[in-house]
C-alpha cells in the first residue's frame, strides 16, 4: 500500500552548489523544514530548488535522512538515537564529522 502511494507523489528537483540535481518525492523533501519552506516559496515556479551553499555529499545525507523520517514514524527514529552519544548517532546515520573548510 505504501509503495503505490509513493509512486503517485509529486516529484521535485533539488540542485546543490555543484549544479548536481536530485529528483525526489515532494513529501520526502518536506521532511526538512528548510527545504519545505523553499518549496512553498518557489511552488509557482516549479523549477529546481537551488541549494547553492550545500555540497552534494551533504545533500545526499539530508535526502537519506528525509527518506528515513518519511518511511519510519518519528518515534522509531527517536528510539534509535535515544540515550546515545553523538559519535554513536553519527555511526547510525553514516555521518562523517569533517569540520575542514
Amino acid at each position: 500500500m505504501a509503495s503505490s502511494s509513493l509512486s503517485r507523489l509529486e516529484k521535485i528537483v533539488l540542485q546543490d552548489r555543484d549544479s548536481i540535481t536530485f529528483e525526489i518525492d515532494e513529501l520526502v523533501a518536506k521532511q526538512s523544514v528548510t527545504i519545505k519552506h523553499m518549496i512553498e516559496d518557489i511552488l509557482a515556479n516549479r523549477g529546481p530548488i537551488l541549494l547553492s551553499k550545500i555540497p552534494s555529499n551533504i545533500l545526499v545525507k539530508v535526502i537519506d535522512y528525509c527518506k528515513c523520517i518519511f518511511t519510519q514514524p518519528p518515534t522509531d527514529v527517536l528510539d534509535m538515537i535515544k540515550r546515545k552519544d553523538p559519535e554513536h548517532i553519527c555511526k547510525i546515520f553514516n555521518i562523517t564529522l569533517d569540520f575542514s573548510p
